[in-house]
């Protein structure tokens, strides 16, 4: 009996040993990173962070007070990449997500930053075009707010602006669209940028206003999310009458930054006879070229065969 015992443990500690060796190996993995506000630059506290495999998480974790979160998992330990999904979800912000490539039990990259977009300004986010974003107007003084004020300096901008850039032959099939967002406001100059990438606008602008006897004057800043206009470009505007956006007009100091970064953000995207375009219709909205949208102009001109051809060469 006690030969038969020891005869069938030798034979049952076999049978786990080919089967060890039959399935692969598994290899403890480890990935982080960290998330930031992408209108603020802050950290995300509280995030749900998961990895998942196969549309199974194998590994959680919730960022910490800068931000940083750590997944610790096992995958198996094998020479062909293996590739995995990264989650991230939050009350207030937009989820977001991104591929993790695992070799041999290890990530392939050290970190795993991700930006998220707070859910307040997602639906203010430009629909893959060149656009010009309105974000928050406020007053200076404790009177009661004007209504809708970045939905009627959109309109102006609209009435001033994309009248003369439709009138090129090329960006006509292709023009900058003029929104409005009440709830991009920029705690600070310093964040303008920040705010126009988060939405993806050629151009940014809030600002606050007053009123004055002959009508509202506008004191805004520029933003562009290519870092052109660093720091964010100032103008303010003659006294203006939001109610009639036809006739209104906020003068060339408020109306250049806008035009420099709609002709970098067509050049950017290799639109470059769309962006000699809204060069040439700059100058005709200025009263003349700029400096910066001359110099826009040329290099665009560089990249277009019979380029001599073209208005402004």
């Amino acid at each position: 009996m006690k030969s038969f015992s020891l005869a069938r443990s030798s034979w049952l500690a076999l049978v786990s040993a080919l089967v060890s060796l039959a399935l692969p190996a598994t290899a403890a993995t480890i990935v982080s990173g960290r998330l930031r506000d992408a209108t603020s630059g802050g950290p995300v506290e509280g995030a749900a962070v998961s990895i998942l495999h196969a549309d199974r998480a194998i590994g959680t974790d919730r960022s910490n007070r800068d931000g940083d979160f750590q997944l610790s998992f096992d995958v198996r330990d094998q020479a062909q990449p293996q590739h995995l999904t990264l989650i991230v979800t939050h009350d207030q912000y937009v989820e977001a997500s991104t591929d993790v490539m695992v070799v041999s039990g290890a990530a392939a990259k050290d970190a795993y930053p991700l930006t998220l977009i707070p859910k307040l300004i997602a639906g203010c986010r430009a629909p893959k075009r060149h656009a010009v974003v309105v974000g928050f107007f406020r007053r200076p003084d404790s009177g009661p707010p004007l209504s809708s004020l970045a939905a009627r300096i959109r309109d102006v901008l609209e009435y001033a602006l994309l009248s003369e850039i439709q009138k090129g032959d090329a960006i006509r099939e292709d023009l900058p669209i003029m929104m409005s967002c009440d709830t991009a406001d920029p705690s600070s100059e310093a964040f303008y940028s920040n705010f126009a990438r988060a939405l993806e606008a050629d151009a940014f602008l809030g600002g606050y206003v007053r009123n004055e006897r002959a009508g509202v004057v506008i004191e805004m800043r520029v933003a562009d999310r290519f870092g052109v206009l660093m720091p964010p470009a100032h103008a303010s505007t003659q006294p203006v009458d939001l109610d009639d956006p036809a006739a209104a007009r906020f003068g060339a100091a408020a109306h250049e930054p806008i035009l420099v970064a709609l002709a970098v953000g067509y050049e950017k995207a290799g639109k470059h006879a769309h962006c000699v375009e809204i060069t040439t219709a700059g100058e005709s909205i200025l009263g003349g070229a700029s400096q910066e949208l001359r110099e826009i102009r040329q290099r665009c001109q560089q990249h277009i065969p019979n380029r001599g051809l073209l208005p402004g060469a």
